[in-house]
């Protein structure tokens, strides 16, 4: 018998073995082996067992099988397939994306194990008894999670004893609770007329398999619906996978769903250490304990037993699509083919769908379900847009803020009331300067300036993360220096000066950088330890207080700006989303929009929250340029550090591919950032059109690339499929 193995490398294929006859018998599909490759040793996954060898090839044997059975199921080796094959990289790549280093590395134990091993370091030789419990848990922990009931039942009292008092039972209890099931606290609230219908006109869709759109105004009631939907799948002895677009929504969504799911909720985000991912990974595969999944992309990854149900909630978010590295996969449409290799329902959520999903479901292809009023009728926030320019003219403002949302600020919190205040732009300043000589500093191996961050008087680059000190004096003609442009440090700083006496807390990549930074600061801010928040995007982005009245974009320009043919979309998604946080339950909320271009049509259409005319607005101008969702389209990344090279080979493969795509390539040109870390970039823009396969473009393009390569060795090519 022989298996193909797929290895954690970017290798254009899986490499065959030899299954000795001692190990048939454990070799699965899905399991963890050991092999060679050259002269290095490798864990792979197994693909498939088959007996298809060729004649006069020596295969290498399989040295050894590490797993107890599979560790990625069946569905998930056809979506890694899937995968590779769509988004046009490296089975290996989805590899190593999709399972916690730990539990690849065969380095994964229980929580419990660990205890009892790190105990029977601090003895010269375990006694006998202790060797007995550590030798149980040893044998089941690659099995399951072992509570450590069933471990004292084969241990002497001694044993127990020994392990209170270096305090292993007292550790573990306090941090059993996550793998114990507890009923839930409370039931969830009773729905509206407008939730029932909804909940019923989905319920029929998924009866004929179709995925839906559920598109809901900002605090219609939509995580009730996805709690209903939870636990009908539950019941049904089905597991549930809710997807979120970013870590700091997780914080505030476990605390919510906890309360009426209890201990079958798990959650699953990079920011927990790989023997945390590990464990999660295995209880989403047993799928006794873990009944529903909360996480952002990467839980896209998960082997499920049984899954059921998938909630893509804020659908539209930019935070699904993987960038860097490989495999750049979008989490949203991924779940769409996990859900058709599972037989799992799809819901995918949001005030503000993407032109595309709204597309796909007005068209008939995904069903479309709307919920157009706020729970309990509240209206939507009223909308103050500031000008700007006028203010600056009248001089009507105080540093980045105008007298309009200074004093609304004020009376907000003259009523007891909470502020969010959005502002795109981290850091102090986004540039420094010297207005004598005009040196701007700027990064060595990135096309950008250096961004000044106030809180340890240094530069950074936000792409490739160098820093440096701030210089006290222009290094050229030693004059002073000058601030250009304000993140948020700088508007906290100021928001201090205005509200001395206010408590502020600041939510940025920043100030959430630790591993408990979201719970921490969401937390405070939910009981009402600060007054305002002040953030980035991730602001924006689901967030539910009570409390809050009034929201406040610093500058709405930093969106409207980008140079795009998506960012129209993006900047209303952004700018309906962060609007949405405010006036959610008590009374309608205020938000003040500070803009230069107040007469743009997007500015009108988020003061009226008028979704449907910017959609109307969008699809009429895509279908005129054939954008998406009238093509589809691909950006192809030439990168190499020198700078001729990575020209001229833009140029050869932009050439080739419009021999075969005549009307269909633009470029190659720059990207709005031309280096990062030393790599210049050039960048193919390839439509995609329906008349045209699109599995036939995208063997073209492979073949393109590989022909690229072949004459230009020093460089890196690859194709980002469906780029946001």
């Amino acid at each position: 018998m022989y298996i193909d193995v797929i290895l954690p490398l970017a290798v254009p294929k899986c490499y065959t073995y030899l299954v000795p006859e001692a190990l048939s018998a454990v070799v699965r599909q899905g399991a963890l082996v050991r092999v060679t490759l050259g002269r290095k040793f490798y864990n792979g996954i197994v693909l498939r067992l088959h007996d298809d060898a060729e004649e006069g090839i020596n295969y290498k044997p399989v040295l050894g099988v590490l797993s107890n059975g599979p560790i990625v199921s069946g569905e998930q080796i056809e979506l890694w397939q899937w995968i590779a094959k769509y988004y046009m990289c490296k089975i290996g790549d989805v590899l190593k994306a999709a399972i916690p280093t730990a539990l690849y590395n065969n380095s994964y134990r229980s929580r419990t194990f660990i205890a009892v091993r790190l105990l029977s370091g601090y003895e010269h030789k375990p006694t006998a008894k202790q060797q007995c419990l550590i030798d149980f848990l040893e044998r089941e922990s690659c099995q399951r999670v072992v509570s450590l009931s069933e471990a004292l039942e084969v241990a002497s009292a001694a044993v127990v004893n020994l392990l209170e008092k270096k305090g292993v039972i007292e550790k573990f209890t306090a941090e059993k609770s996550r793998f114990s099931y507890n009923e839930p606290i409370v039931k969830e609230s009773s729905f509206t007329d407008a939730q029932q219908r909804a909940y019923d006109e989905i319920k029929q869709l998924f009866a004929q398999s179709k995925p839906v759109l559920l598109k809901g105004v900002t605090s219609s009631g939509k995580t009730e619906i996805y709690v209903k939907l939870i636990k009908d799948a539950i019941a049904q002895g089905r597991q549930v996978l809710y997807l979120v677009p970013e870590i700091a929504l997780t914080t505030q969504l476990k605390a919510r769903l906890e309360r009426v799911l209890g201990d079958a909720l798990f959650v699953y985000h990079s920011k927990f250490n790989e023997q945390e991912r590990a464990e999660v990974y295995n209880e989403a595969m047993e799928g006794e304990r873990c009944k529903v999944v909360l996480g952002v992309r990467s839980s896209i990854f998960l082997s499920f037993k049984n899954l059921g149900l998938i909630i893509i909630d804020e659908q539209h978010d930019l935070s699904y699509k993987q960038q860097e590295p490989a495999p750049r996969y979008h989490a949203g449409n991924t779940a769409l083919m996990l859900g058709k290799l599972t037989g799992a329902n799809v819901l995918m959520g949001s005030a503000s769908p993407s032109v595309e999903a709204y597309y796909n479901a007005l068209t008939g292809r995904w069903g479309l379900v709307e919920l157009n009023s706020r729970y309990g009728d509240i209206e939507p926030p009223e909308v103050t847009v500031v000008d700007m320019v006028t203010e600056r003219r009248k001089r009507k403002f105080v540093e980045m803020f105008s007298w309009v949302l200074r004093d609304k600020i004020k009376a907000a919190l003259e009523r007891g009331e909470q502020v969010i205040l959005f502002h795109n732009r981290r850091g102090h300043s986004t540039s420094v300067c010297c207005p004598s000589c005009g040196w701007t500093p700027r990064c060595g191996s990135c096309s950008v300036t250096l961004t000044y961050h106030k809180a340890g008087e240094y530069l950074s680059c936000h792409y490739c993360g160098h820093k440096e000190p701030m210089p006290l004096f222009c290094p050229v003609c030693g004059g002073d220096i000058d601030t250009r442009g304000y993140g948020t440090e700088r508007v906290e700083e100021v928001l201090h000066n205005m509200f001395p006496d206010v408590s502020i807390l600041r939510l940025d990549l920043d100030s959430a950088s630790g591993k408990n930074s979201y719970e921490r600061i969401l937390g405070d801010f939910a009981d009402g330890k600060a007054q305002i928040m002040l953030g980035t995007q991730m602001v924006s982005k689901g967030l539910d207080f009570s409390n809050v009245s009034l929201v406040g974009i610093i500058n709405a320009d930093t969106l409207i700006d980008y140079p795009d043919f998506r960012s129209s979309e993006q900047s209303f998604q952004t700018l309906l989303q962060v609007a949405g946080r405010c006036g959610r339950k008590l009374r309608r909320g205020e938000v003040v929009m500070q803009t230069s271009h107040a007469s743009y049509p997007i500015v009108q259409q988020v003061v009226n929250s008028d979704y449907q005319a910017f959609y109307d607005e969008q699809i009429a101008v895509r279908r005129a340029l054939s954008y998406p969702p009238f093509s589809r389209m691909a950006f192809i990344y030439v990168k190499g550090k020198n700078l001729n090279a990575v020209s001229s080979s833009a140029q050869m493969l932009a050439s080739v591919l419009g021999k075969k795509m005549p009307g269909c390539i633009l470029g190659p040109g720059m990207p709005p950032v031309a280096k990062i870390s030393d790599y210049n970039i050039r960048r193919i823009v390839v439509k995609i059109m329906p008349s045209v396969s699109i599995s036939e473009s995208k063997a073209f393009i492979g073949y393109a690339i590989k022909e690229t390569l072949r004459n230009y060795g020093s460089i890196t090519v690859y194709a980002d499929i469906d780029p946001v």
